[in-house]
């Protein structure tokens, strides 16, 4: 590997060789930031604490198969927390609810941006960039594809 391994990445390969303390320390170095995301996702500060616990038990059963070559640990476990807070969203719209919960239309965003929302929501890549160069690079976007990563990423908006 041509990169030096960060912190939490050590961390978390010590998580998959079931070590509790790293684990730990691991939740530690991460809550903050990753509760500010589901938080910003779930708009519920009590289904943002959920996901954070659900994301770090994920974590303790998924850690063995985390391959550093392939990125960081926040990235992995990032992209782990947003995906459980967009579930807990989907969830919350699938039930009968006693407030009504804002609807946002597609037409708000814009249709000129719709091919952008499929590649953002529908990406896939094995090759993860470093939190300063996403940020960089989607604050060099246009402004319309840089909302559509804005809406999808942190309003956990999809496509549709």
């Amino acid at each position: 590997m041509d990169r030096e391994i960060d912190a939490e990445t050590l961390l978390l390969l010590r998580v998959g060789r079931r070590d509790e303390a790293a684990l730990a320390e691991l939740y530690d170095r991460l809550k903050g930031p990753l509760f500010t995301l589901a938080l910003k996702i779930t708009g519920d500060r009590g289904e943002a604490e959920e996901v954070l616990q659900d994301v770090f038990m994920e974590v303790w059963r998924t850690a063995p198969k985390f391959d550093p070559a392939l990125g960081r640990a926040f990235s992995w476990i990032l992209v782990k927390t947003r995906g459980r807070s967009l579930d807990r969203v989907r969830a919350r719209s699938r039930r009968p609810s006693l407030e009504p919960f804002p609807a946002r239309e597609a037409s708000q965003v814009g249709e000129s941006i719709g091919g952008a929302a499929a590649a953002v929501d529908g990406r896939t890549s094995a090759t993860v960039l470093p939190d300063r160069e996403i940020a960089v690079a989607v604050e060099e976007l246009p402004e319309a594809p840089k909302q559509v990563v804005q809406l999808a990423f942190f309003e956990g908006l999809t496509r549709d």
